[in-house]
C-alpha cells in the first residue's frame, strides 16, 4: 500500500498548514495459535464486553483519559500572553502560524510521536493527530471551536494483501464561520476537499489516539500491551469498523483465534464494505480449509472494491494511459455516480473528451471540476485548462469544418464561462 511510502517520506509543512493524521489498521500475516483450552466465547457477551470496556477501568485509568484534551497551567499561561484580546476570527490562523514558526513555540513534526496534547506541546513535536488534537485544545482555551475532520484518502488503490494492509483514516482541523471554512492541515499533499470527509466527535478522536498506541505495540511485537488501547479505542468509539479490524488482528496476533474472527465478523456487521475484516476473515477461513466461506469473503472484498469510487478513478486513470478511452470514460461515470464531489473525477473525464474530440464536453468538465474547487490555486489551474480546450477546439474545427456548423460550435464554446 501507498501508505508504507508516505510513512517513511512525511515532512513537515511549512507556514500554518496543520494537523493531519494517520489511522493505521495493519492486517498482519503469519500463523496465528489458537488457544485450545479456552472455550469458544459467547458473541454478543464478548463483543459487549469489548464496547463496555472503558466502564471497567479503574478510577485512575478513567481520570488519565478524560485529562487527555485538557492544557497545562503553563500552556494557558502562553495562551493568554500570545492572543490576549487578539480578535476570534484571527486567533486560529495566527495559533497554528505561531505552533510552527520557529520564532513561535517552533514545533517539529514526528510522524512518530502519537502524543497528547500536554506532551506536544512539552516536547514541542507531534504527529498529525497530535497536532490536531493541540489545536483544538488551544483553540478552545480561546473560545474558538476547531473540529476533528475525518478524511477518506483514496488509498486502497494499491493495497498489497499478500504483505498486509494499512488503512489511511487522515484527520485535520476545521474552522466553520458564517463567511468561510478554514482547514488547518498538516499533510494538506494529501488532503483534497472532494475527498468523502466528516467531523468527528473529541471521543472519536481519542479513540484514533489510542488506536495508534496498539499499532505501535504491534509494530514492535508488543501484542499484549496492544490489547488495552485498541479495546479502549472501540469503547470511545464502537461503530468504528476499521477499530474491530484491529481488534481482530491483535486477538489473532495473541493468539485468540476465535475472538479474532468474532472482531472481524462485528467489523462487517457494521460496515459490509470493511475490506480489512473481509480480508484477514478470507485468509483464516482459508488456513482452516473452510474454501466455501473463504470465497463468499473474496466475492465481498471484490464487492466492497465495486463500491469505492476510487478505484473505479483509479482504473479510469489505468484505461487513459492505455488510450482505451471508452473504458476510461465508463470507469470515470462510475467513480461520479459513486461520488460526485472530487473535482480531479472530472478532470479526468475532461481529458476523455479531449482526446475524442468532444470540446464542449471537455469544458464542461471542466466546469464542474472548478465549481467543486475550493482554493484559488485549484480554480486558476481549471481556468487554464479550459482556455487551452477552447484554443484547441478552435484550430481542430477551423482545419475539419467550415461554414455555419463551425461558427455554432465556437459559439457554444465561447458561451462556457467560469
Amino acid at each position: 500500500m501507498r501508505g508504507f511510502k508516505h510513512l517513511k517520506s512525511a515532512k513537515r509543512s511549512p507556514s500554518f498548514q496543520l494537523a493531519g493524521c494517520l489511522l493505521l489498521l495493519l492486517a498482519l500475516n503469519g500463523c496465528a495459535h489458537t488457544n485450545r483450552a479456552d472455550s469458544r466465547p459467547s458473541t454478543s457477551a464478548w463483543i459487549q464486553g469489548v464496547v463496555d470496556y472503558r466502564q471497567h477501568l479503574s478510577a485512575a485509568q478513567q481520570d488519565e483519559i478524560g485529562d487527555i484534551l485538557t492544557i497545562s497551567v503553563e500552556m494557558r499561561e502562553q495562551m493568554v500572553a500570545q492572543f490576549s484580546g487578539m480578535p476570534k476570527h484571527r486567533i486560529a490562523e495566527r495559533l497554528a502560524r505561531w505552533l510552527l514558526d520557529e520564532n513561535g513555540h517552533g514545533m517539529r513534526y514526528d510522524l512518530g510521536a502519537n502524543l497528547t496534547p500536554i506532551e506536544a506541546f512539552a516536547q514541542k513535536r507531534g504527529n498529525c493527530l497530535s497536532f490536531t488534537m493541540l489545536m483544538h485544545v488551544l483553540a478552545r482555551e480561546l473560545g474558538v471551536n476547531i473540529e476533528f475532520n475525518a478524511v477518506d484518502i483514496p488509498d486502497t488503490w494499491n493495497l498489497d494483501e499478500q504483505l498486509g494492509m494499512m488503512f489511511y483514516r487522515h484527520v485535520n482541523g476545521v474552522l466553520t464561520t458564517p463567511t468561510r471554512r478554514q482547514v488547518f492541515d498538516l499533510a494538506m499533499q494529501l488532503y483534497d476537499n472532494g475527498y468523502p470527509q466528516r467531523f468527528i466527535s473529541p471521543d472519536q478522536a481519542l479513540a484514533l489516539l489510542q488506536n495508534n498506541n496498539a499499532v505501535e505495540f504491534l509494530a514492535d511485537a508488543q501484542v499484549q500491551q496492544a490489547i488495552h488501547p485498541i479495546k479502549l479505542a472501540i469503547s470511545l468509539s464502537p461503530d468504528n469498523p476499521d477499530l474491530w479490524a484491529n481488534l481482530g488482528v491483535v486477538m489473532k496476533r495473541h493468539g485468540e483465534l476465535d475472538r479474532a474472527i468474532l472482531a472481524f465478523k462485528h467489523a462487517l456487521k457494521l460496515d459490509k464494505y470493511s475490506i480489512p475484516a473481509a480480508s484477514n476473515l478470507e485468509r483464516i477461513y482459508r488456513q482452516q480449509g473452510e474454501n466455501e466461506q473463504a470465497q463468499a469473503l473474496a466475492k465481498q472484498v471484490e464487492r466492497a472494491r465495486r463500491a469505492n469510487p476510487y478505484h473505479h478513478y483509479q482504473l479510469a486513470l489505468e484505461e487513459y494511459q492505455l488510450k482505451r478511452y471508452k473504458g476510461a470514460l465508463k470507469a470515470t461515470n462510475r467513480a461520479i455516480r459513486l461520488h460526485n464531489r472530487d473535482p480531479r473525477f472530472y478532470e479526468l473525464k475532461s481529458l476523455i473528451a479531449q482526446q475524442r474530440h468532444n470540446y464542449l464536453s471537455a469544458l464542461k468538465s471542466l466546469e464542474k471540476a472548478y465549481a467543486l474547487s475550493i482554493n484559488a490555486e485549484q480554480r486558476s489551474k481549471y481556468v487554464s485548462k479550459a482556455e487551452s480546450v477552447s484554443r484547441q477546439a478552435a484550430e481542430n474545427y477551423a482545419e475539419r469544418w467550415q461554414g455555419s456548423q463551425n461558427r455554432f460550435l465556437l459559439e457554444q464554446l465561447e458561451s462556457r464561462s467560469f
